[in-house]
């Protein structure tokens, strides 16, 4: 297929926003579990990095300098996007292997994200500012922005590309970026509804056990908290990682000629 041709396919096929969403959520519910821990053990991990390079901080400057407070700050936001996008990439490649074949074990998921840490802190760092800038500039470029820079984490993550993904998502987004736009705000609609209603039960929940138990059992409060915390996280950060995966799939069949199990070779 020629160049030509290629475009002119792309041009006429649909992305097909509504089996994505169907999709995205049969996969995340056959796999609550996993998706649970892949969102919340990266999560954890670099907010207790993040924490322990403030108390750095803090001990090097003192805790009253105003050069402190920013710097503390400063690092907690880059540690909170880089756990963002590491959470994101994790997920998105075991959305991947899930697809069509039996899924690796969870700590290879992991091990192949760290691998790639600096592109994702730097990427997440980079498109969050711009996403953030054009936000504040009536929304719509913000959200344009989120399109262009979608793919960004897939791209890294499954083809390797580094520093250069940026460049991959603006051309495979290239002509489906409002659909895009659409499927995302739609899955992230879905995705508020189902953490309130999570939370909600999660919350009444705990309750009950406290009543039943009583204030004391600080262990057994400690252990609900990180299960609340999980499964929180598997939503707000699991389901949105799993469209992300499915529309970068779709994106390089329509454009590639790329099938699912192509793309998964690229992680043998």
């Amino acid at each position: 297929m020629t160049a030509t041709d290629t475009a002119l396919k792309s041009a006429s096929t649909a992305l097909g926003a509504g089996t994505i969403i169907a999709r995205s959520l049969k996969l995340f519910f056959r796999n609550f579990l996993r998706i649970a821990v892949l969102g919340l053990v990266p999560m954890v991990g670099l907010q207790v990095a993040g924490a322990w390079v403030a108390g750095v901080i803090l001990q090097a400057i003192g805790p009253a300098n105003d050069t402190a407070s920013v710097g503390v700050v400063i690092v907690y936001l880059f540690f909170a996007l880089g756990a963002f996008g590491l959470v994101v990439a994790t997920i998105t490649l075991f959305a991947y292997d899930t697809l069509e074949r039996s899924p690796r074990p969870l700590w290879a998921y992991i091990v192949r994200g760290l691998r790639f840490i600096v592109p994702i802190l730097a990427l997440s760092v980079f498109c969050g500012i711009l996403i953030y800038i054009g936000t504040a500039f009536f929304v719509v470029p913000g959200l344009w922005l989120a399109a262009v820079f979608s793919m960004v984490f897939p791209a890294i993550v499954v083809e390797g590309t580094g520093l250069t993904a940026v460049g991959r998502s603006a051309r495979l987004t290239k002509g489906y970026r409002w659909p895009i736009i659409g499927t995302l705000l739609v899955m992230g609609f879905i995705t508020g509804l189902m953490v309130l209603g999570v939370a909600a039960f999660l919350g009444l929940f705990i309750s009950g056990v406290e009543n039943a138990v009583g204030g004391g059992a600080w262990l057994l409060n400690t252990g609900l908290a990180l299960l609340v915390g999980s499964f929180l996280y598997a939503i707000s950060f699991g389901l949105p990682a799993v469209t992300t995966a499915l529309i970068y799939a779709r994106l390089r069949e329509i454009k590639e000629g790329t099938s699912i199990a192509d793309i998964t070779e690229v992680f043998a």
